[in-house]
């Protein structure tokens, strides 16, 4: 961290400090008139700026709702309980430094389109509500849009968005069948056919998997399938079946019959009471979405995501980063990890604007490096016609002195050419 700290307390430019957090801009004189200046945002270096995010304040909401109303859990239903179009009205965040105009606005963000290809003659059905990206996924791509002119959309804010779940996030009310809460809920054994079980449009199986996935077996099945599902799978120490999408798409799972969603996510299918009567049919699972911004965030609009109230200001907490990180517990530890990666991405992304402002600054020196030459040259053809001048003059007034002087001397004779005919 001293070391951090002593680059950034120590590098100069032109006797002034750029990577310090001292300085809000910079102006440097680039020509001979006034306003001939290139502008240089101050850069914030230190150990304490570098964070797991590129802010100070943050706000994570729940899975993000698809119903206007909605029942059962946050962000799971069923598409056979969906009732109401998924729609998000009125949405937009920002920063207390940047005005209302400038917020990005996902309104309207559409629920649909291609997720992945499971062969090379299906695709997903695009008309299908409960497919597509998902809508934290596409949430956190609107707030990190980038304009056609290469600027970021929404200055001071950066959003993620993850989407996990496990068996027990599931109530009767997110889906067609009926859940009893109190039986199991870890992993079965069990056999899957083909079929068995659909992760996004993708056929899992055929895996057969022990109690808890005790030799990985489901696992191994789910995670061989990531590149075409974007979701991966553990197992909990209770024995549960995690799933989990980094990048916040939606997860849609389907299974055969009620016994293989009880032998995933019930305990299996040979208890006195099964946790599932009916098979998953399009089980939608939505992301999590999380906004951290440089300043204070503020929402605006009408936000019609049912349930997403933890999307307020008063949900904003501090950032962690790399010079505050506890590294004496795992979660800090993990922690400090995506701190480091983060503040590795936020150097890579200084150099960057760093090495775009030194081209402009060799660009200019280039020009101007042009210009002084073609003066020299004009300066010198110049000199070159005045020496021609000089002495073409020079050549006339020799001539003209030697004409004078031999004048001169014929005048100069002729009195002692008189003086001799008298005397002859």
């Amino acid at each position: 961290m001293a070391e951090v700290n002593r680059i950034a307390d120590t590098t100069t430019f032109n006797n002034s400090p750029v990577l310090d957090g001292s300085k809000s801009s910079l102006s440097f004189q680039i020509g001979a008139n006034a306003n001939q200046t290139v502008s240089v945002t101050g850069i914030d270096a230190r150990a304490s700026a570098l964070g797991s995010q590129p802010g100070v304040v943050q706000s994570t909401a729940d899975r993000v709702q698809m119903e206007l109303i909605p029942t059962g859990t946050q962000g799971v239903q069923e598409l056979g309980v969906l009732t109401i179009p998924p729609v998000i009205t009125g949405f937009q965040v920002r920063t207390a430094l940047t005005p209302a105009a400038n917020a990005v606005d996902v309104t309207a963000v559409a629920h649909g389109g291609d997720i992945v290809q499971a062969t090379t003659t299906e695709l997903t059905d695009r008309s299908d509500p409960s497919y597509g990206q998902g809508a934290a996924q596409q949430l956190a791509e609107r707030i990190n849009s980038v304009r056609n002119d290469g600027t970021v959309g929404m200055e001071g804010i950066y959003a993620t968005a993850t989407t996990t779940f496990v068996g027990s996030d599931l109530v009767g009310a997110d889906y067609a069948g009926t859940v009893v809460a109190a039986t199991d809920t870890n992993v079965g054994q069990g056999v899957l056919a083909n079929g068995g079980l659909v992760i996004n449009g993708v056929d899992i199986g055929p895996v057969s998997f022990q109690v808890d996935d005790a030799d990985g077996s489901l696992t191994t099945a789910i995670n061989a399938k990531t590149s075409l599902t974007g979701v991966s799978a553990t197992i909990s120490k209770d024995g549960e079946l995690t799933l989990h999408a980094d990048d916040g798409r939606d997860i849609i799972v389907s299974t055969v019959d009620a016994a293989a969603a009880n032998d995933l996510f019930g305990g299996g299918d040979e208890l006195a009471v099964n946790r599932f009567d009916t098979a998953f049919s399009n089980l939608r699972i939505t992301g999590e979405l999380t906004v951290t911004g440089q300043d204070t965030i503020i929402f605006d609009g009408t936000n019609n995501i049912a349930g997403a109230d933890a999307l307020t200001e008063d949900n904003v907490q501090a950032v962690g980063t790399i010079a505050n990180a506890d590294v004496t517990t795992v979660n800090g530890s993990n922690t400090l990890i995506e701190s480091v990666d983060s503040a590795l991405d936020q150097i890579n992304s200084i150099r960057g604007e760093l090495g775009a402002i030194q081209n402009r600054f060799e660009s200019t020196i280039r020009n101007l490096s042009s210009v002084s030459e073609a003066l020299s040259a004009a300066n010198s053809r110049i000199l070159d016609a005045d020496f021609a001048a000089e002495t073409a003059e020079l050549s006339k007034n020799q001539v003209l002195q030697q004409a004078g002087i031999s004048v001169l001397a014929q005048a100069n004779g002729l009195p002692q050419q008189v003086l001799a005919l008298l005397q002859g």
